[in-house]
């Protein structure tokens, strides 16, 4: 094919509109027909492709869930040059024996059969939407081919690309002039400078990727291509943590927690490995599964808990809200009471009662109790929640306490100590001892009072009989007792 020749370039850079466009053929054109001299004499223009409507395709009478076909291209872009050549392939389940294709164009069947299907001489009127469909699989998803007429055109390997895998660009040059110097665009800041390479590949998208992407190169003047729009789909979303059980949670019950997301793109090399935690521990890391149980709730269970779903190569993280857990008590811990009022004497009985309350009445909850003195055992797990000591003796004096378990043993609590002082009975001696001891006391006590009386009594007397001796002025007292 002759080359056509480009016309006077402005030395400026600046990007040149065409003055006239050549009429789009209506019909699959060869190359040399739209080569012909003076065929280019103008320069390209802007885009130029036109859209036809979508339309569904028949997909056949599949009653099973069978795979869908994939179109590869060949050159791998999307959008090309007019009177560029492009080929459509067709990989898809066939019967055996049968390599027919059936292919559609804007939703219209083609009479094309066969698993490859090419353009020879891209025109306008090429530009549309393409699938195809072979004997044992779905309709394929649908490939939008875009026919352009510029100076300068960033062609890309798709429009939409899930997360996770490549995607390439190329800044190609009309009628395939080697551009110079090619800077690549990202929403208009520049990402990559390439002085004689025209492809750029991102092996692994994500999110970051999305945007508008153009491109620019030097051939006698600088000149940047249109924009095109790339979309990265997420492979999954951010999952969400859930709870098979109502809040808030009932001590002893299992809870199942489920990490939940979907994979918008399903490829069978695609695998999610899930990890859960609470707080800054670690419960399961990366294992297929998507669930994860508490055997049976605890106090010390409730906490922020989180889920993260990754891909196999640990690429793509991605990480749940926080879900808080609340564990609500079966019941508290329990009250050793005794039945006899302290100190206990020595032969009484003595009931002791070990009390506490289900908070949540559950028919199949059960309660089961045990009593201790010291590091003795009294009475092991039964339903009872008494105790009785028939005869109290000054041995059973001690430290107390009682033990609440439910009957699979995963809840247990344990009442404080109670103390029990029994006191010994006294003998019938000992008792007339206090008894004389006490009357001898009384009588010494009366005894000494009587005395007392007694002495008071007499010193009123001399006190009485001093006062009334005479006493001369001229000599010197004198005073007389009887003491």
């Amino acid at each position: 094919m002759r080359r056509s020749s480009l016309p006077a370039l402005s030395t400026k850079g600046a990007r040149r509109q065409p003055t006239e466009r050549p009429e789009a053929p209506r019909v699959h054109t060869s190359r040399s027909e739209l080569s012909r001299p003076g065929r280019l004499s103008e320069p390209p223009g802007g885009r130029a492709f036109a859209r036809r409507p979508h339309v569904g395709v028949p997909v056949g009478g599949q009653t099973a869930d069978p795979p869908k076909a994939v179109i590869t291209l060949q050159p791998p872009w999307v959008n090309v040059f007019q009177m560029e050549t492009v080929t459509f392939w067709c990989e898809g389940p066939r019967l055996p024996g049968d390599s027919s294709t059936q292919w559609f164009v804007n939703g219209t069947a083609i009479g094309i059969l066969t698993p490859s299907y090419s353009i020879a001489a891209a025109s306008f009127s090429d530009t549309g939407e393409y699938r195809c469909q072979t004997g044992l699989s779905m309709a394929s998803d649908p490939v939008q081919l875009e026919i352009h007429k510029d100076w300068v055109l960033l062609q890309v390997s798709s429009r939409v690309v899930t997360e996770g895998k490549p995607l390439t660009l190329r800044c190609h040059g009309w009628d395939n002039n080697q551009l110079s110097n090619m800077l690549f665009y990202q929403n208009n800041k520049i990402f990559k400078f390439s002085p004689w390479d025209s492809e750029v590949t991102i092996l692994r998208t994500n999110m970051s990727h999305n945007g508008i992407y153009h491109c620019s190169g030097q051939l006698k003047a600088r000149f940047t291509s249109a924009g095109v729009s790339i979309t990265i789909k997420e492979l999954f979303p951010a999952p969400v943590l859930k709870a098979s059980s109502s809040f808030p949670l009932v001590e002893g019950n299992p809870v199942n927690l489920s990490c939940e997301t979907k994979l918008l793109s399903q490829s069978p090399e695609v695998q999610l490995y899930f990890s859960f935690y609470v707080g800054n521990e670690t419960l399961m890391n990366r294992t297929p599964s998507s669930k994860y149980q508490i055997l049976t709730a605890k106090r010390e269970d409730p906490g922020l808990y989180r889920c993260e779903a990754i891909t196999e190569d640990g690429t793509i993280i991605r990480q749940s809200p926080e879900l808080k857990l609340q564990v609500r008590e079966l019941f508290p811990a329990p009250v050793l009471k005794a039945s006899s009022s302290f100190p206990i004497v020595e032969g009484n009985p003595v009931n002791l009662r070990c009390e506490t309350k289900l908070l949540s009445q559950s028919p199949e909850v059960q309660l089961y109790f045990s009593f201790y003195v010291g590091n003795e055992t009294l009475m092991n797990r039964t339903t009872s929640s008494e105790y009785q000591i028939l005869t109290a003796k000054r041995e059973d004096s001690g430290l107390y306490r009682c033990e609440a378990i439910t009957e699979d043993g995963t809840i247990i609590r344990q009442s404080p100590e109670l103390e029990l002082q029994v006191r010994g009975l006294q003998s019938p001696a000992h008792i007339w001892f206090h008894v004389v001891f006490s009357l001898a006391t009384g009588i010494i006590f009366l005894v000494n009072n009587v005395f007392c009386v007694i002495i008071h009594k007499e010193l009123q007397k001399q006190k009485k009989l001093n006062s009334e001796i005479p006493m001369d002025s001229g000599q010197g007292k004198k005073v007389t007792s009887y003491l």
